[in-house]
């Protein structure tokens, strides 16, 4: 049997001369089939691969923030102005044009109990709504308030409902009760890379996606 193998396979708990299966039992390596040990092996090489890999991309990541976070200090101080905090949302391209690393920041946002409250409200108007003109409209409110399997209203249709006038005083009352329901719930920063082969062409983003890479 492969050394290489048997030195993988020592984990805390499994005595050497064993190798642990799915649901934890012990098996003896050598009634273990060897396809079965080399697709192990296999599988323990590119994992060990990943992890390199993961940890390589995580110092990468800090390196490029670290260069970024350096230039815009120097141009703060170029500028006399401190703008504080993390930086984000901001486009640095190459002088030609060519190049240019795009940082924007999202932020996810999310509602308290007074979300409760505005239903009620529209509710209260989609019963005084019964004239078959509203029947659109109904229909958009129901699935703005309606949530996914984990139980999450989409912020998205719950913001369409912010844009729809009505003189109806309820509306109007159950539009302010949302916005001041609304705080932000998480906040995610993302950076992004782009080129041209020429001033004719169109950026296109360079993907670090693993899955998405040509072989």
């Amino acid at each position: 049997m492969n050394t290489d193998v048997q030195a993988q396979d020592v984990k805390v708990g499994v005595p050497e001369g064993y190798m642990r299966n799915p649901i934890g039992h012990l098996v003896p390596v050598d009634s273990i089939s060897p396809l079965d040990l080399l697709r192990n092996e296999q599988v323990e090489k590119i994992m060990a691969r990943v992890e390199a890999l993961r940890a390589h991309m995580r110092l990468e990541k800090q390196a490029i923030y670290e260069l970024m976070g350096s230039y815009v200090s120097l141009a703060e101080q170029e500028y006399d102005v401190k703008t504080g905090g993390k930086k984000g949302n901001m486009t640095l391209p190459s002088f030609d044009g060519d190049k240019k690393v795009v940082v924007a920041v999202s932020e996810s946002m999310a509602f308290d109990e007074r979300l409760n409250f505005a239903q009620q409200l529209v509710t209260e108007c989609l019963r005084e709504w019964t004239d078959g003109g509203k029947a659109e409209l109904k229909a958009v409110v129901e699935e703005a308030f309606s949530t996914d399997k984990t139980g999450r209203i989409s912020t998205w249709q719950i913001m369409r409902l912010l844009r729809i006038e009505s003189d109806n005083p309820k509306w109007k009352q159950a539009m302010v009760v949302i916005r001041e329901s609304m705080y932000a719930d998480s906040k995610k920063e993302y950076i992004r890379f782009y080129h041209r082969k020429s001033p004719n062409d169109k950026h296109q983003m360079i993907s670090l996606d693993f899955s998405s890479m040509p072989v």
